[in-house]
């Protein structure tokens, strides 16, 4: 049996209770290495004398414990114990304890099924057994967020846990001494100083504080940042070594360190050589930009209190960043920089305004655009764009936020200024474009830019999506029903493939969906999506007003159709309040709500339907409808095609004001039409 974990995870303790258990009744010979024993002749000499000590019989079950084995380094002992496990004696089981992985062929013991393992994973403490130690060493029990905070942070590591729970004894704020515990509490870096770096080599040390300004790391990275060569090598020593690694991959390319020994490696750092940190930043920064690593590199360029850098990295990444999401991130980098210096250059202003309007701050937006025009660029920008004229008008007309008339406006100088069909902004020009005239009422004018975005080989994901989405509606509306729908379903397929199913940014997905289920006659499926869409736009509050706007009449469309008047107006509620402020004229809009208005102003819906009576064969297709039949059940016992009893489902859908079976089936017994 191999017992291998890190210093403080207990693997004596383990062992022990193991030997006293009621389940194991054999002896044992526990010899505790040392350097000492690093020879042939003093290492049999322990065994022996820890054979003779406990006097056993030779026909008598015993277990060897060899504490400490990472003591043995000589080959001839290592040779000796390996020709000594290949070969054991009759009823003798040895144990292994060891902090680091010990130099013998496990591989073949493993594939033998002769090796038993325990490793950090079966020694890590959960929930149940840190409180029990903070109880009993600290005195206290904690409430279970601080405790899951504090198990979260050390990983399970229980010296670790052992540590605080001594901390808490002299507490006066026992849940904040848990928030703010970390491997710069004294009882931990005593801990970790005596019993891991003091048995290092100085190289192994200064690699280990070093390498601790990286939250994940990999050879090349370490060797950039450490100033040498060799870095994957000693990597692997050191996850042989146990010395708290943690893989991110199976290919095992990519490590951090535990929580707790990362930050105390990088306070021993900063106590030790201040200035250094910020060179190690910087070269960290310029190794993850060569590769191709934006959110790091520019996070070792902040680290490093380099905010033109990082300025500078956020203005050629922002496509990226912008097509997989982060606006939060890209908003708390730039708050870090700070406004004074984003104000120096148009570039950063306009990464503000892009930020901005991502999180729907339309008075930042407003001010960092018109920050940026004031100050100028001359030429391409950093992110692509072909000037900074077209980038303001893809702020402008991406968002929207001052009318529709302005958002066609500013697409239309940015598709006039970006016309490479390689470059991303290419398509995003067109996707503005052909929303801004498809919310202008001109689905018909609004196909071909949106077709050039959809087809751009170049384009953004979310971009590409949203192409999709919007080309649903139009051909909707344009009346091709199944071509709204094929576009509809791939919008769906792209942005679940990308993650992106529910993003607010991308909620006219769940919108195409729903209006194109409309048409189909599948109300119930219709409302989901339309809902969705609309839950997901209420997530963020002051994203571009557009697309809840879509969203809200399509719903009350629908409830006006179904004859669910009362939330059908307060949908037309929500969307009068989003359109009253809106700057410029948005004709097409005002007349679609208009229209709505005017629906819930006649008799209701329901007083419509029930004076619609259903034809001779409806009322056959109703009546079979409580059953557990499929509609092709209904369809082969009536002698027509499923497609024949679809058609008289949504008709009697409709003219009882009901958008699924069930409520179908209920509004008729409510009229006396089944009983």
């Amino acid at each position: 049996m191999l017992v291998c974990a890190p210093p403080g995870y207990g693997k004596r303790t383990a062992v022990a209770q193991w030997l006293e258990s009621a389940e194991e009744s054999r002896r044992h010979v526990w010899i505790t290495l040392d350097h000492a024993d690093d020879s042939p002749e003093t290492f049999w000499a322990a065994v022996e004398q820890g054979f003779g000590e406990v006097g056993a019989a030779d026909d008598e079950p015993l277990v060897l414990v060899l504490d400490g084995f990472d003591a043995i380094r000589s080959p001839a002992v290592l040779a000796q114990i390996a020709d000594f496990i290949a070969e054991p004696p009759p009823l003798l089981q040895l144990v292994l304890i060891a902090r680091a992985e010990p130099v013998l062929p496990l591989g073949r013991y493993r594939i033998s099924g002769e090796l038993a393992e325990i490793r950090t994973g079966d020694l890590v403490f959960d929930m149940e057994a840190a409180d029990r130690l903070v109880q009993r060493v600290g005195g206290i029990r904690l409430r279970r967020s601080d405790l899951e905070r504090l198990l979260d942070y050390t990983e399970g590591w229980p010296a670790a846990i052992h540590l605080a729970a001594l901390s808490l004894r002299e507490a006066a704020d026992p849940g904040g001494l848990v928030r703010g515990f970390s491997g710069t509490n004294r009882h931990l870096i005593d801990y970790l100083a005596e019993e891991v770096l003091s048995s290092l080599p100085l190289d192994v040390r200064g690699f280990l504080t070093r390498t601790s300004i990286l939250e994940r790391f990999c050879g090349p990275l370490c060797d950039a940042v450490v100033g040498t060569s060799g870095s994957t090598m000693l990597i692997e020593r050191l996850e042989r070594a146990n010395l708290f690694l943690v893989p991110l991959d199976d290919s095992r390319t990519w490590y951090r360190y535990q929580h707790a020994f990362r930050d105390f490696l990088l306070d021993q750092l900063v106590a030790t050589d201040p200035g250094l940190v910020p060179r190690l930043h910087r070269r960290a920064s310029d190794w993850c930009e060569r590769h191709g690593l934006a959110v790091p590199s520019i996070e070792h360029a902040l680290a490093a209190n380099d905010g033109d850098r990082a300025l500078g990295l956020i203005a050629r990444g922002f496509a990226e960043l912008a097509a997989t999401g982060r606006p939060a991130m890209v908003q708390s980098w730039l708050e870090a920089i700070g406004d004074d210096r984003i104000e120096t250059t148009a570039v950063a202003a306009l990464c503000a305004a892009r930020v901005a309007a991502m999180v729907g701050d339309r008075h930042g937006t407003r001010r960092w655009l018109d920050v940026a025009g004031k100050l100028g660029h001359d030429g391409p920008l950093p992110d692509g764009t072909r000037s900074l004229e077209s980038a303001i008008a893809l702020v402008r007309s991406d968002f929207g936020f001052d009318g529709v008339p302005d958002m066609v406006q500013s697409a239309e100088v940015a598709a006039s200024i970006e016309t490479n069909p390689s470059s991303p902004w290419f398509a995003q020009a067109r996707l503005n474009l052909g929303y801004g005239r498809y919310l202008s009422g001109e689905p018909h004018h609004s196909i071909p830019p949106l077709e050039e975005a959809a087809q751009s080989h170049a384009a953004m994901p979310l971009v590409r999506i949203l192409a999709l989405a919007v080309l649903s509606l139009a051909e909707g509306e344009l009346g091709r029903v199944a071509q709204a729908d094929e576009l509809a379903q791939a919008a769906r397929r792209a942005a679940d493939d990308r993650g992106l199913g529910d993003a607010p940014e991308g909620s006219l997905v769940s919108t195409a969906l729903g209006v194109a289920a409309v048409r189909a006659g599948n109300l119930g499926e219709a409302r989901g999506e339309l809902e969705r869409s609309l839950r997901v736009r209420w997530r963020t509050v002051g994203l571009s007003p557009w697309p809840t706007l879509n969203g809200l009449l399509a719903l009350a469309d629908l409830e006006i159709g179904v004859g669910d008047d009362c939330k059908a107006r307060v949908l037309v509620d929500q969307a009068r309040e989003i359109l009253a402020p809106l700057a410029g004229e948005q004709d097409a809009l005002r007349e679609r709500l208009t229209a709505l208005e005017r629906g819930l102003a006649e008799p209701s819906h329901a007083e419509r339907a029930s004076a619609e009576s259903l034809t001779e064969r409806e009322e056959t297709v109703l009546r079979l409808l409580p059953g557990e039949l499929s509609l092709r059940d209904i369809g082969d016992r009536l002698f027509v095609s499923v497609n024949t009893i679809k058609t008289h489902t949504r008709a009697i859908y409709r003219k009882l004001g009901a958008s699924s079976r069930d409520e179908a089936i209920q509004r008729a017994r409510e009229r006396g039409i089944l009983k």
